[in-house]
Formats: C-alpha cells, structure tokens, sequence
C-alpha cells in the first residue's frame, strides 16, 4: 500500500529514535514520516528498517529486544505556525515487541548515524541493518479512508525503548531516498505525543546536505470496505421533531451527511454482531434518507418491517408525517417501558435480541434522552427523589464470541434500571460495538468496525399520583387521609432531607415512627439540636432539597392537637441544603413527651391538615424538659451544638472571643459554663488558663453590628478554680476553625466535647440589671505544650452574631460567621450568623459564719445569707461521717427554710446531733 524502500548505499543514515528510561542524559526521541492513502482499507502491517548505533545490539546478540510504540497521526499541513506538515491528532497507537521470527538481517555497507536533536553526526558508525515487521492482529487493525477523488495524508511515528539498560544501545530509523512531500520531523517526547515537531534535513558535511530526510517504511491493507454500512434512524436536524408534544428538534448522531450532531457507523463490508434476526445496510442514516428530507419519514430502518429490528418488548412507536406519535407496524398502542421514577427490569419490561459471530467479544451500549432535550448526555438535573437519573443506562456490556440470545441474558437475572422523571417518549439507542466506548457521558456516535445501532422510540407512564403522609398518632393528631391527614403530592424535586418516599395513606404510630420504618426511612430533615425548656429556646436545623416555605408546629401543652398559637414557623423561606432555625419554648410548655408536625413545600400558606400540590410532610416525638430553675430567670442558656454541624472557634492568650446576651431580672452571677473542645482532641487540661469577661453593649458599632463597649468585670481562672468534664461524644466528628490557621477550616478537627464549670465567690459576683445586654468574653492561656482550644458553636441565636477581636493586632471587634464550606454556608455569604455556647446562672453556695447557740434543750442555729438561695435545708444525724445525703435527716421532714435560722428542740437531754445546711435553689 505504501512504500519507502531502505537507502542502502554509503549515503544512508540511521536517524536516533530511541527512549531510554534508564539514561536520562539523553533525551527521549520520536521520528514520523507522513503517507498518502487514496484507498480506503485496514492497515493490516507495518514493516521499518533501522540499525544500532556502533553496531550494538541489544544483549550483543538480540536485534528483538526492544519495544517499538508505532502512532499513527492525522497532518498538519504546512503554512500554519510552521513552514513544514507535521503530525496532528492521535488517531492509533500500539506497542509491540517483535519476536525472533519478526527480524530480518539486511547487509549494507557502512552507513552514518545521526542524532536530530543534539545535531552529533557519525560517517561510517555502522554495518548491520534489520527489517523490523509488525504483523498486526485483527481487533488492532487501523482503518484508513481515503480514496483517490478524496485522499488521506497520515502520519507514521516510531520510537524504540531498548530493553537492554546500556546507554549505548540506541536504535536508529534508516533513511529512504523515497521523497514524498513535505520532510520526516522529530520531536523529544513520549508516546503519545500532541506536538510541535521538527523538520528532518541531511546535516552539514552529509552529500545530501540540507535536503529533505524521508524514512524507510512499509505498510500493507486490506481490501476496503463497500460504501454501505449500519447506521442509526434517530431525528436529526432541523425540522426534524423528536417530541411533537414539545416540539424539540433532535439533534441526535445518525446522518454522516448533515449535522448539527455526528453519526454512528458499523461495518466496512462485513458485520457480524447484531440484534435481531439479521442486519442490513445503508448508505446513510435512516435507512440513506440523509441527505436532503431525511426526517419526516421517521424510523425508516427499525419501524420498517423488514427483519432488521431486534426489540423483543416493549412495543416502538414512530413520528408520520403530520408530527404525530403513532405505533410503528403490528404494534400495540399504550405498550409502555414502565412508570416514571421506577424501576425497569431486563426480561420483563425490555429486551432486545443480540448476536455476536465476531472473533472476538463484543460491547453494548444503550442510551435514554430521559431529560427528552433531543440529545444523549448525563444532565445532572434529571432527577428521581434527588438522585441523578444517567442517561447512559447500559455501559460496555461484555457479548461473548458466539453468543446469540436476549440482552437480559448476559445480565444477572433481575438485572433493573431507573426510568427518567420525564413521562411521554423518549428515544433509545441500542449499540453493538467491536471495541469499548470507554465513556460515562457517550453521545451515541463513532465510526466502529462491527456492530449495529438501533434506535426506538419507546413510551413512558406517568406514575399514579404518589403522596408522602405523616405518622403522629391518630387520632389524637389529624394523621388518616379519613381525618384530613396531611399529605404532599411528591415531585420528586421539593422534600425535606436527603430523601422522600410515598404511602398510600398516614402511617401513625404511637412514637411518630410508621414513615421511618416503613420501606425507606426519609424521616431524615429535621434536628431537633437542643433541649426544649419552657421559657427557653429551641432549635432545629432543617435540610430541604430545594428552596421553599416551611410551616410546622409544636404541642406544648401536651393536649393531643396542634393549637393555632403552637405554630413555631409560619411560611419561614429555606434555602437548598441546611437550615439552622430557632423558636420559643413558652413558659407555659407542659414537659414530657409530645410531637411535632413539619410541613415544606413551595407554596405555603398550610396548616396541619389537607393535601399540599408537592413537597413533605415529617411527625416527631419530642420531649419537652423541666425546668430546673423554677421560674428564677437568672440563668440564660445557649446550648452547645453537639451534632456534626459543631464549630469550635480558636480562642487563645492574644484572640479573644465574645457573645452578647439579655438580662431579664436584676441579680448577681456567681456560675458561668462553657462548652468547647480541643483540637484534635489533643489537650492538657492541668495547664489551661482562663479569663472571662462581661461587658456592657455597644449597639452601633462601627462595622454595622454591635459589640462589646466597657469592661465591667473580669476573672481569671487558674487551673482548681473550675470543674471540667467530657460532656459528650459526637462520632460523626465536628469542626475546627482557625482564621489563620491552614487551613482555617478543618472536618472533622475533633470529636469529644467538653463543659467548663466556673464558680464565681459571692464576694466577686457581677451583678446584672434588668432589661440591659451585656456580652460575655472568652480567652484562654496554656502554660507548657502547645495545644488550642476552641469554643463551641450553639445551635441558639440571640440578637446580633458573635465576634472576635486580635491583641494588639486588630483594635476592634469582628463579626463572627460561618465560615464559607460550612454546611450553613457552602456558598460564602457574608452574614450566617454563629452563637456561642455558654450558660450564666445564679448557684447558692454553701451557707458560711455558723452560730450555733444552746439555751437548756433548744438548739439555734444561725448562717450568713447566700446569693441566689430561695430556700434552706437542715440535715442532722448522730454520726458525722455518714454518708450524705442517704445517712443524713432533714429537719424538720420536707420543710424548706426561708429564713437564716433555725431552732430545734431537744427533747432528750444527753444526746449529741451534728448539722448540715445546705442552700437550695
């Protein structure tokens, strides 16, 4: 087919093509000559000549031992960026090493050797010379096109890998006094290479000097292929309608001949996989309409009855002429794939017969346009309850030589896929390939050597109206589709959590839990991240899968429904992804266990009952908490967030961290909790030093938001003035921020969560006024190894963000957020408010200054008052080391004390008490 016979003679040269890993002192070399192909035909083997430098063979005695990668490239012809053609494109590549038998020893007289890239030329360095012949298997065939009307330019590359390690075996690409066009080029590179190259001419001092260098080389084909391939019958281009319901255009790969999409093509004379009884050929798409009117007729090959469509099941239809679906020929109308959302079964809703006489295994592909946009490609919002419906359903499926049955057959039995989203009709390909696709995202075209693509075009059901539904107990809650439960019509785009499944009515349970155990568990959008105490805050944060409104309640006085006034958010906007959200707990809240109804669509405005047009509907238990304080409001609580959504803020010796909160009755505090942890769970709890701070409020401050303004008291902590304790574990992890860290965000940065206890002397206790903000601060010191602690992020929000403030480095406080790739922030704004967890109460502490007085049997005792002390308790016994309080009595039985004394009558003379007072509040 080509050929470029060997220069023998004393003007030969023997140009270095030679990669040799294991010397890097020179430079790895590829040579390409460029061909003609004016006939179209398999490339069935190429033949080189060469020889080694100073006559040194591989071993001393093996010409075999070496690695040979041939490319071949499209041209590039001259006048671009260069003055010569050059390789362009990679179109095949293969490595071969020869055997013995693939050698040939050729005698000629001393030839040169010449290294393009360094411009080291030798006369005379050689006297061996071998022919190098690559006999190439079938399945490794290339297929070059051209015709004499329409010739082809390719390129040939070479590059020889010696496995002998010895710098100086290196091979060399002989010359040819063939000429064809434009000079042989070099490069120093690896296969495969995408350029530039250089041009090759005769060194200086050669007698061809500065003429054009051409290689020596053969290449032999095969008799093309006849004009008449497969090919597939989708619509494609314009006026030609893929959903008249639409009218979408197709724009699917079928016409060699006109665009906008490519083509697909099996065959060059003979095909020998196929589905079906048979295939047959064309000379374009849909059936070598293209050119001109191809689309309408549609589907001239399968719906055309002729023995060629493979389609067991189900039934195709096609487009007439008026844009109309219609079945095709002896079909039933109404035969469908299946139901939107659901699963297809191989054998029982589809499949298609397949025959491989192939030498070798075969490949099918299938693809579904699911999003119906006319082409095949993987949309990423094609989805069936969140999760991406890919259009490309069967990938590289494996037919071995000589197989011939159904599809479902080289599948596991019960092998199934997801229909689209999208009801109505969509177009399928079907392809039987020589070679892998090798693609997650195929299009649907390429030029193959076997094979058969058939398209269809199939019917899919609108699914039967599916409704989630909630399950708090009925009928104490409205849960029954007889007592008005609510329900959402599902669309599989608009639901809370990572997922939403249907019932076909309410499923009440006495704990809120018939959706959870029913089939998938979706109750998953809802935490509930803090405790619920009357006159408090709760908190939630909530997950939607898109943007909507958010309507839910709470029964807090335990009464079996949701009142009006138990609703905690009306209408509240969510954004795609998490949500943190907070609500009040009334005073009035009965504890003890009750549930809570959540309901999230897109168009709001729902109570507790009725069907809503989409979105979800999610009942829980929850468990409304005493409050331990009776009433007293001296305490204020920011819970610390223990779920994996937790932030612990680096706080040390020069960064200062501080939280604002509201006094809402005057009065001292002598008890402040925090809770943080330590990064990486790395700690020295023995050495940490810590300074709080409480400061009055500065509403305006310069930034925008407010801030911390005088320093109204202080305290510093050494280690023995506070209690500490693991207060839990968060086995998912949470996270660590450092502003200057890097990076500054870290999941997960640690995972037990610890709780600070500092008690205040009374002596020293801030005294709080009603009705004034103040702000809370945090630092801390570490004496010995370094180690950082950070203070934890809370679930609850009041008035305005935490802030931050570097000593003496920044002078004035910052707004503290979420930092960008946190959940609550994935997108980067500005203001996503953080809070911190801390907890200020007034604790009694132990009466002090006892007078104990005795006036014949009658026993006073005297204490000093105790801050924050509503009431106290006497205890005696006869035995000072019992155990407290089980050995102990109170005295008198369940009586609390109000005043600073007591008196207890002795009735027994000779008998000795002990006393303990305790101050409770």
């Amino acid at each position: 087919k080509w050929e470029q016979l060997p220069d023998l003679s004393p003007t030969g040269m023997d140009v270095d093509a030679t990669w040799q890993p294991d010397d890097p002192g020179n430079l790895p070399l590829i040579l390409a000559d460029d061909f003609l192909c004016t006939e179209t035909g398999y490339i069935t083997d190429i033949h080189i000549w060469g020889s080694w430098k100073d006559d040194h063979i591989p071993f001393l005695e093996a010409p075999e031992a070496v690695e040979f990668t041939f490319s071949i490239h499209s041209d590039i012809p001259a006048g671009g960026a260069t003055f010569w053609s050059m390789p362009g494109d990679v179109l095949w590549v293969k490595t071969w090493t020869p055997t013995p038998d693939d050698v040939e020893f050729v005698e000629s007289p001393p030839e040169d050797w010449y290294n393009p890239d360094t411009g080291e030329w030798i006369n005379d360095n050689h006297f061996w010379c071998f022919k190098y012949n690559y006999i190439l298997d079938p399945e490794d065939y290339f297929l070059q096109e051209g015709t004499e009307e329409e010739p082809i330019i390719y390129w040939l590359d070479v590059q020889a890998v010696p496995m002998d390690p010895n710098p100086a075996c290196r091979f060399g690409w002989k010359t040819s006094l063939d000429n064809w066009n434009d000079d042989a080029v070099y490069t120093v590179g690896n296969e495969p290479y995408f350029g530039p190259w250089i041009e090759m001419t005769y060194p200086d001092g050669h007698e061809f000097m500065y003429e054009s260098i051409d290689l020596a080389f053969q290449i032999t084909t095969e008799e093309g292929p006849t004009n008449e391939y497969d090919f597939g019958d989708a619509p494609e281009g314009d006026g030609a309608i893929a959903y008249p319901s639409s009218g979408v255009t197709g724009s699917f790969p079928t016409c060699k001949t006109i665009g906008p999409a490519g083509y697909i093509q099996h065959g060059f004379g003979e095909n020998l996989a196929w589905f079906g009884p048979m295939v047959d050929l064309e000379t374009d798409g849909n059936a070598g309409a293209c050119p001109g009117g191809c689309f309408p007729s549609y589907d001239l090959d399968e719906c055309f009855l002729d023995g060629d469509a493979g389609l067991i099941n189900p039934d195709s239809y096609t487009i007439d002429a008026t844009g109309a679906v219609i079945p095709c020929p002896g079909a039933t109308a109404g035969s469908s794939l299946g139901i939107i959302c659901n699963n297809a079964t191989w054998g029982v809703d589809i499949d298609i017969n397949v025959t491989n006489n192939m030498p070798v295994d075969g490949y099918i592909n299938v693809l579904f346009d699911w999003n119906q946009d006319g082409q095949w490609y993987n949309d990423m919002t094609t989805k069936c309850a969140g999760i991406v419906v890919h259009e490309y359903v069967v990938l590289d499926l494996g037919i071995p030589a000589g197989y011939s049955g159904t599809l479902s057959g080289l599948l596991p039995l019960g092998s199934t896929f997801q229909i689209g989203p999208n009801a109505g009709y969509v177009w399928v390909r079907f392809s039987i390939t020589d070679v892998m696709i090798g693609l997650n995202d195929w299009d649907g075209s390429g030029v193959f050597e076997d094979g058969e693509t058939e398209d269809y075009l199939l019917f899919i059901e609108e699914e039967p109206e599916e409704l989630d539904f909630g399950d708090a107990p009925d009928p104490n809650y409205p849960t029954l589709l007889v007592n008005n439960g609510a329900g959402h019509i599902l669309d599989g785009i608009t639901y809370l959590g990572a997922q939403v499944d249907a019932e076909p009515d309410g499923l009440p349970d006495p704990n809120a839990l018939g959706d959870d155990n029913n089939n998938l568990d979706d109750e998953d959008g809802v935490l509930f991240v803090c405790p619920l105490i009357p006159g408090e805050q709760g908190a939630v944060y909530v997950q939607a899968s898109t943007s909507g409104l958010l309507n839910a309640w709470l029964d807090f006085d335990g009464n079996n429904s949701w009142d009006v006034s138990e609703q905690i958010f009306t209408d509240r906007s969510l954004i795609a992804g998490w949500n943190s959200l907070n609500f009040p707990v009334p005073t009035t809240a009965v504890p003890g266990v009750t549930f809570a109804r959540f309901r999230f669509d897109t168009g709001g405005g729902l109570g507790v009952t009725g069907i809503a047009n989409n979105g979800e509907v999610e009942d829980y238990q929850v468990e409304i908490e005493e409050d331990l304080h009776d009433g007293l409001k001296m305490h204020y609580h920011q819970w610390p967030d223990t779920t994996s959504f937790g932030l612990d803020v680096c706080t040390m010796e020069w960064r200062m961290l501080a939280d604002d909160f509201l006094c809402v009755e005057s009065g001292p505090i002598n008890s402040i909790h925090i809770w943080g942890s330590w990064k990486f769970d790395e700690m020295m709890p023995d050495n940490v030093i810590f300074e709080l701070g409480i400061w009055s409020d500065n509403p305006n401050g310069p930034n925008g938001w407010s801030e911390p303004d005088a320093l109204l008291w202080e305290r510093v902590f050494f280690p023995g003035d506070y209690i500490e304790r693991l207060y839990d574990y968060v086995p998912d992890g949470e996270w660590w921020y450092d502003f200057y860290g890097d990076p500054p965000l870290i999941f997960p940065g640690d995972y037990n969560v610890w709780e600070y206890n500092f008690t205040i002397p009374d002596t020293s206790a801030f005294i709080q006024e009603e009705d004034n903000i103040y702000w809370l601060s945090v630092r801390t010191w570490i004496e010995g190894p370094y180690f950082e602690f950070g203070w934890k992020s809370s679930p609850n929000h009041w008035n305005d963000d935490a802030v931050w403030l570097d000593e003496p480095a920044r002078a004035f406080w910052q707004e503290l957020i979420y930092p960008a790739g946190h959940p609550f922030n994935l997108s980067g704004e500005e203001h996503v408010s953080m809070d911190m967890a801390f907890y200020i109460d007034c604790h009694p502490s132990n009466p002090v200054n006892f007078i104990i007085s005795k006036v014949g049997t009658n026993i006073t005792l005297q204490w000093d008052p105790v801050l924050c002390a509503s009431y106290y308790n006497v205890y005696s016994s006869t035995d000072p080391y019992a155990a407290f309080p089980t050995g102990w009595t109170l005295e008198p039985t369940g009586t609390q004390i109000t005043t600073t004394t007591w008196n207890d009558p002795v009735s027994t003379a000779g008998n000795k008490k002990f006393y303990r007072v305790t101050a409770e509040n």
